[in-house]
C-alpha cells in the first residue's frame, strides 16, 4: 500500500504557461490551528502508518531530530503550531507553553493527541519537568523532552555542544526502547541521509522567490511544506522529486517579472496571515520562521562529521536560532543576510503581541533591518485578526501602499 500522496490536496501553482504543473498542499492552517475537515488528512496518516506496524511521534517544533524517530523505525508526525493570542501561560514567551495551548486547541477542535504513541517537546535547559508536566494533564502516552542549550554563532560555550549531544543520546536511547529498535548508526545515517535530501529540495523550492519570475508562490511551498510532513518521508521525497523535475521545465523567461512589492513574514505563520497578504498588492518571497524556510538554508554536508550525531549537533543546535532564543546577532546576520538575497522591500512580524519575546525581537530585527537595509517593518498582532479582521487588512494595506510608493 502507498499511502496518501500530496496530490490527494491540491493547490495549484502558479504557471501561466503550463496549468498541467500543480503544486500540492494539505490546507492544515486554519484560524486557531486545525479544523475538523482536516483532521482526516492526518488520522489516515496514522492509520496508514499503523496498518504498516508502525507507531507515531508526534512533535510540534521543527528543531526536534526526526531522523531519530525514522532511525527508531516509527512515523514522524509535525503538527502546526499556530498560538492564538489567548490564555499562552503564566509565563509567555516559552514555546513548549505555546505547544501546550495549540494541543487543548486541537482537543477542543476534535483532534485527540492521544492517537499518537508518543509526543517530543522542546524546551529551554532545565525546563523538562514543567514542560512535562503541563502536557501530562491532556496527553495519557509517552513524552519525551529535547533541551536546547543557548548558544551563539561564534560557539565559545563548548559545554553546550556536549549538553545537546548528550540530549540527543538518550531522546535516542528512549525513542529506541519505546519502540523496541535501539538506534544503530547506519540506520541513524539512512535517515539522516532521506531527510537531508528533503530539505535540499524544499530549499530549491523556496529559492524560486528569487529570481522575480517564479512559476511557483511562497505560500504554496509553504502548504507544501505542512502537508509533506504529516506523510510517509519516501512518498514526501517522491513527490518533492516530481514537482522539481515539473518545475525545471519551465522557461522563466517566458513568465512576467511580479513588480509587487517583496515581503518577508517572521514570527508565526497562520492561514490567516496568508489570507492578509493575498488581499493586499504584495507578494511574500521569504521568511524568518521555524515552520517555514529558516532551518532550511544552512547546508550541512551528510557525511562530513565523523558521527550522525555530530551532524544532527550541528543541524539543529548552529542553525538559525529561534525566536525564543534571544541570540539576536546571530538572527540579525541571517535576517539582514536573507533580505538583501532575496530584494525584500518590507518586513511583516506576526504573532500575539503579549509574547514578550516576539516583541522584543520585532523591536530589535525590525531596528537592524530599517537601518542596515532601509526596510521597514510593521507587527500584526494575531489575536486581533478574528475581531478587528478589516481594520488589520487596513493596516497591512497602507503599509504596502508606502513601500509600493517607496520602490516604484
Amino acid at each position: 500500500m502507498a499511502g496518501p500522496a500530496i496530490e490527494d490536496y491540491g493547490v495549484v501553482a502558479k504557471n501561466d504557461d503550463n496549468p498541467a504543473v500543480i503544486m500540492n498542499a494539505n490546507k492544515i492552517h486554519r484560524r486557531q490551528g486545525f479544523k475538523s475537515k482536516d483532521f482526516d488528512n492526518i488520522l489516515n496518516n496514522i492509520q496508514h502508518a499503523r496498518q504498516l506496524g508502525l507507531k507515531v511521534t508526534g512533535y510540534f517544533c521543527p528543531l526536534v531530530p526526526e531522523e531519530l524517530i525514522l532511525a527508531s523505525g516509527m512515523f514522524p508526525l509535525r503538527l502546526p503550531l499556530i498560538p492564538t493570542g489567548s490564555s499562552i501561560g503564566e509565563k509567555p514567551g516559552k514555546c513548549w507553553q505555546a505547544c501546550s495551548v495549540q494541543h487543548k486547541t486541537n482537543l477542543a477542535e476534535g483532534l485527540d493527541l492521544n492517537v499518537l504513541d508518543s509526543l517530543i517537546i522542546t524546551c529551554p535547559e532545565n525546563d523538562s519537568y514543567t514542560a512535562t508536566h503541563c502536557f501530562k494533564e491532556c496527553f495519557d502516552q509517552s513524552i519525551f523532552t529535547l533541551e536546547l542549550p543557548r548558544v551563539n554563532r561564534y560557539r565559545s560555550d563548548y559545554k553546550a555542544t556536549a549538553k545537546f549531544h548528550h540530549k540527543l543520546k538518550m531522546l535516542a536511547k528512549n525513542l529506541g526502547q519505546l519502540n523496541r529498535q535501539p538506534i544503530n548508526i547506519i540506520n541513524l545515517s539512512k535517515a539522516i541521509t532521506q531527510s537531508d535530501k528533503i530539505k535540499e529540495l524544499l530549499r530549491g523550492l523556496y529559492e524560486y522567490p528569487i529570481r522575480g519570475r517564479s512559476p511557483v508562490e511562497w505560500q504554496d511551498v509553504f502548504k507544501l511544506q505542512q502537508a509533506g510532513y504529516s506523510l510517509e518521508r519516501p512518498v514526501f521525497k517522491r513527490n518533492l522529486l516530481e514537482h522539481q523535475d515539473k518545475l525545471a521545465q519551465i522557461n522563466l523567461m517566458g513568465l512576467p517579472v511580479d513588480a509587487k512589492p517583496r515581503l518577508m513574514l517572521a514570527g508565526f505563520i497562520s492561514n490567516e496571515l496568508l489570507e492578509l497578504v493575498k488581499g493586499s498588492n504584495a507578494v511574500i518571497v521569504t521568511d524568518y520562521s521555524c515552520s517555514g524556510s529558516m532551518l532550511l538554508r544552512k547546508r550541512v554536508p551528510v557525511f562530513g562529521f565523523p558521527a550522525p550525531f555530530d551532524y544532527l549537533v550541528e543541524r539543529y543546535l548552529y542553525n538559525a536560532p529561534c525566536l525564543y532564543m534571544e541570540d539576536y546577532t546571530a538572527q540579525k546576520y541571517r535576517m539582514i543576510t536573507t533580505a538583501r538575497r532575496y530584494n525584500v522591500h518590507g518586513l511583516v512580524f506576526y504573532g500575539p503581541q503579549e509574547y514578550k519575546p516576539l516583541m522584543k525581537s520585532y523591536e530589535v530585527l525590525g531596528d537592524a533591518l530599517y537601518h542596515e537595509l532601509a526596510i521597514p517593518p510593521v507587527f500584526i498582532d494575531s489575536s486581533l485578526v478574528y475581531t478587528n479582521t478589516s481594520d488589520i487588512q487596513e493596516r497591512l494595506n497602507n503599509f504596502i501602499d508606502i513601500i509600493g510608493g517607496r520602490i516604484g
